[in-house]
């Protein structure tokens, strides 16, 4: 790193020794030595200082998670552990990670009954080394500068937390090198996650209004994480979300830096019920931060994205013929914007919820249509 290491204070170097001459033999081998063990416990609290721990949750990845692991071996900066929590996979991911903690003593294994991704993350934290974290998903990539520039970005700003923008792909879970991705492969198309035009630095009202970095963008202090709690382990999706807000009030703003260092993969099994179940996470996690910061109900964006959130958990509950959770969805998104005009169709549709999935397959047979050649207009 440019500069040499230090700490978030920017110091180096290490205590002051005493300089008084050493007035007999005994004196100086006594004073020897200890300069020795100081100079080797720096060296040792050097090494911890720039130790960085990426953490790996995986379950039933077996065809990607070496791709996973295999960028952040190919890291620049060279002081990592890997931690890989398999949350009971159930296909040949054990195989996979015997090979990958057999050919790399950087790369620790631990395995757990199911529990879900914020468990898992808060077990590789509980055991990480590293004075430094960063989570990974097992489907997704790191470019290989990537936790350098954090590093140095940290460093540079003096703070304990950093982020950086992503870059998403669309590909199934076969194996895919950030080097392709990279040279702009025709066959996997590419767009900047969460859009261009986002902030230089990290705020509770800027990520009140939409998510702004997924979780493998960002690195974190270790001792910063346990001081906000981890993951929250009772949310079913969103549990990074919600964990940024709590960073956020211990530590302020931080950078977002505009280079994409990171890869997010969607494919095909990425399913409609599990990103509905993200949208009413995501909406408990805003009404909590609601409680500490009153002032947002006033912003006429995050009002918006708030009936957009129960706009999607009432279309969800429709598809689940459920009439009662699309009313109370549809009401509750009324309350917060009345331009939304899909919520008074789905509070209408509520009355008759047996109705809603015919429409839905009927609406998917046209798009079908059209894609194919038989429509050439575009069907809302």
């Amino acid at each position: 790193m440019k500069g040499g290491r230090r700490d978030l204070a920017g110091n180096r170097g290490g205590r002051q020794r005493n300089r008084a001459a050493p007035d007999s033999l005994d004196t100086i081998v006594r004073h020897q030595e200890t300069v020795a063990t100081a100079s080797h416990n720096e060296e040792a609290e050097q090494e911890r200082d720039d130790l960085v721990t990426v953490v790996i949750p995986t379950r039933n990845r077996a065809e990607v998670l070496a791709t996973a692991v295999r960028s952040v071996q190919q890291q620049t900066w060279p002081h990592i552990e890997i931690i890989v929590v398999d949350d009971g996979s159930t296909d040949d991911t054990p195989a996979v990670l015997r090979r990958l903690s057999g050919s790399d003593r950087s790369v620790r294994i631990v395995r757990q009954s199911h529990r879900g991704h914020g468990a898992s993350r808060n077990t590789g934290l509980k055991i990480a080394r590293g004075e430094w974290v960063l989570f990974l998903d097992d489907d997704d990539l790191l470019e290989p500068g990537c936790i350098e520039t954090l590093l140095e970005a940290a460093y540079a700003d003096d703070v304990p937390a950093v982020a950086c923008r992503a870059t998403a792909f669309d590909a199934p879970l076969v194996p895919v090198d950030s080097s392709r991705l990279r040279a702009g492969d025709p066959g996997v198309p590419t767009w900047p996650l969460f859009g261009a035009d986002l902030p230089h630095r990290v705020t509770i009202e800027e990520l009140a209004l939409r998510p702004l970095f997924p979780i493998e963008a960002i690195l974190l202090k270790r001792g910063l994480m346990v001081e906000a709690g981890g993951f929250d382990e009772r949310l079913p999706g969103a549990e990074d979300y919600d964990c940024w807000f709590r960073i956020l009030e211990l530590v302020g703003p931080f950078p977002l830096i505009a280079e994409p260092l990171v890869w997010v993969r969607f494919h095909p099994r990425q399913t409609s019920a599990a990103h509905f179940m993200m949208s009413e996470a995501t909406y408990r996690v805003l009404s909590s931060v609601l409680v500490w910061h009153p002032e947002l109900r006033g912003t006429t964006r995050f009002r918006r994205r708030m009936a957009i959130l129960c706009r999607e958990n009432a279309y969800a509950a429709l598809c689940r013929r459920d009439g009662m959770g699309a009313k109370s969805w549809s009401s509750e998104g009324l309350g917060w914007s009345h331009v939304e005009w899909k919520l008074w169709m789905y509070r209408t549709l509520a009355t008759m919820p047996h109705v809603f999935p015919y429409l839905v397959r009927w609406k998917q047979k046209l798009w079908r249509l059209r894609n194919a050649g038989g429509y050439g207009h575009r069907i809302r």
